[in-house]
C-alpha cells in the first residue's frame, strides 16, 4: 500500500496511478460513491470491486429549486465528511450530478489519490445537464479511468483527453426471484426508469395495440407522465 500511495498522482492530472506499482491490490481501500438512493448498477459494481458503497441521499422530498440547492449543498458536505472519515486509497464514483464529481475531485486532489468515474448516459444526453459538460470534461481528463457503457461515449471521453473503457451490463445479485406461476395471461416485462431518453411513449402505444397481453414495467413511477 505504501508503494501504491507513492505512485498515485504520478500520471496525468492529479492522480494517475501506475497500476504496475500498486502492490497488493487486495489491500487497497476503495469506496464507491453515488447520490442515488437506489442504483442497482452502483450497488453491484461496488460488490464486484470489493468497495464500500456510500449512498448519499438527503432532503429529496423538497421539489423546488431552493430545495434542490439545499440538497446538493448538504450532499456535498456529507460526501466530503464520509471520504475524510474513511480516507480511501481510490474512489469510484458515478458521474451525476456534477456536484458529486466536484466533491470527489476535491477530496482526491487534497489527498493525491485517484478516482474512477462510472459514466451514466444522462451526463452526456440530458438537456438539463448540458451546462455542466465543460466541467465534466475536466473531471474526465483527470480521472484515472472512465467507465462507459457504449462506444459512442467512450470515443467522446477519449476526444476530451480522458482514458476510457466499456463495461456494459453488470452481473447482479438477486436475493429473491418472483414466481410467474400465477400469470394467467401472456405478458411482457420491461425494465425502464422512465428517463427522458427511453421510448416510454412508444412502449405505451405498443401496449394499447395488444390488449391481450399484460405489461409489467419497472422504474420510478414518479417520473411517469400523468397523461400515460
Amino acid at each position: 500500500m505504501q508503494k501504491f500511495a507513492k505512485n498515485v498522482g504520478s500520471g496525468r492530472g492529479h492522480g494517475k496511478a501506475d497500476v504496475k506499482d500498486c502492490g497488493d491490490v487486495s489491500q487497497i481501500k476503495a469506496v464507491f460513491l453515488t447520490w442515488d438512493p437506489h442504483c442497482t448498477r452502483s450497488e453491484n459494481q461496488a460488490r464486484h470491486l470489493n468497495a464500500e458503497l456510500l449512498s448519499v441521499s438527503c432532503a429529496r422530498g423538497i421539489p423546488t429549486v431552493i430545495g434542490t440547492m439545499i440538497r446538493y449543498v448538504m450532499s456535498f458536505a456529507i460526501t466530503l465528511a464520509k471520504l475524510w472519515r474513511r480516507r480511501p486509497d481510490v474512489v469510484f464514483t458515478t458521474n451525476q450530478p456534477i456536484f458529486l464529481l466536484l466533491a470527489v475531485a476535491t477530496y482526491c486532489q487534497s489527498r493525491r489519490v485517484p478516482y474512477i468515474i462510472d459514466s451514466h448516459s444522462g451526463a452526456f444526453n440530458d438537456p438539463k445537464w448540458q451546462w455542466s459538460v465543460p466541467m465534466y470534461k475536466v473531471f474526465a481528463r483527470r480521472a484515472l479511468l472512465n467507465i462507459n457503457t457504449n462506444d459512442h461515449h467512450k470515443e467522446l471521453v477519449e476526444s476530451w483527453g480522458g482514458l476510457s473503457t466499456i463495461i456494459g451490463d453488470i452481473p447482479i445479485h438477486i436475493d429473491e426471484v418472483a414466481s410467474n406461476s400465477n400469470m394467467e395471461r401472456p405478458y411482457v416485462a420491461v425494465v425502464t426508469s422512465f428517463s427522458f431518453d427511453e421510448p416510454v411513449a412508444e412502449l405505451f402505444d405498443a401496449a394499447r395495440k395488444v390488449p391481450e397481453l399484460n405489461f409489467y414495467l419497472t422504474g420510478n413511477f414518479n417520473k411517469l407522465p400523468q397523461s400515460r
